[in-house]
């Protein structure tokens, strides 16, 4: 592709993983630099997130948008079938799942809905803007896992239960800045 990045974006780059670093820290005690294993994770799903819009973005200027969309609801089934046929995890699927009560389904399924439908508008947005504004605008997502949290932590404690305290809500917040001026300097 030729694409060479310039002098913001590698300031861009370092501010982000630095953010997130911050981010992912157990306690918010600088002297402990120890990285939970989710950082990495993130990591993983953010470089495989960026390299599936970047194939999208090809695929949805060959074809139309609504056309884009069974391609995906195959490859969500075969990543399904392969995970399930994979040793015994098919047996274990279903022996576990009958332990389960019926209110997991539900959140299960809503849960489902939710995904599939964030997918498809950030495919949708997708073929109208360039991929760059997306994955902008995509920033906010720590923002919105951040209030979520929050939330779920004083509301629903039986469901969630975060660090809510002034210092460690602070960083986060601070964290969260770094990505989005990062992400900014990347992309803008």
């Amino acid at each position: 592709m030729g694409e060479k990045l310039n002098t913001k974006q590698y300031i861009g780059c370092i501010g982000i993983i630095a953010s997130s670093f911050f981010l992912s820290l157990k306690k918010p005690d600088i002297k402990i630099l120890k990285l939970r294993p989710t950082f990495w994770y993130m990591l993983l799903s953010s470089f495989l997130f960026a390299f599936s819009i970047i194939l999208y973005k090809f695929g949805v200027q060959e074809i139309p948008f609504w056309n884009t969309l069974p391609y995906e609801g195959l490859g969500m089934a075969l990543g399904a079938l392969s995970i399930l046929l994979y040793k015994n995890n098919g047996k274990i699927f279903l022996h576990e799942t009958k332990k389960f009560p019926k209110k997991i389904f539900a959140w299960m399924s809503i849960n489902e809905g939710v995904f599939v439908l964030s997918r498809y508008t950030t495919y949708f947005a997708l073929s109208l803007v360039a991929a760059s504004i997306v994955n902008v605008l995509s920033g906010f997502q720590p923002l919105f896992v951040l209030i979520y949290g929050i939330i779920l932590s004083l509301w629903f404690p039986h469901v969630i239960k975060e660090v809510i305290t002034k210092q460690t809500v602070g960083i986060k917040v601070a964290s969260i800045v770094g990505i989005f001026i990062g992400v900014s300097l990347i992309f803008l």
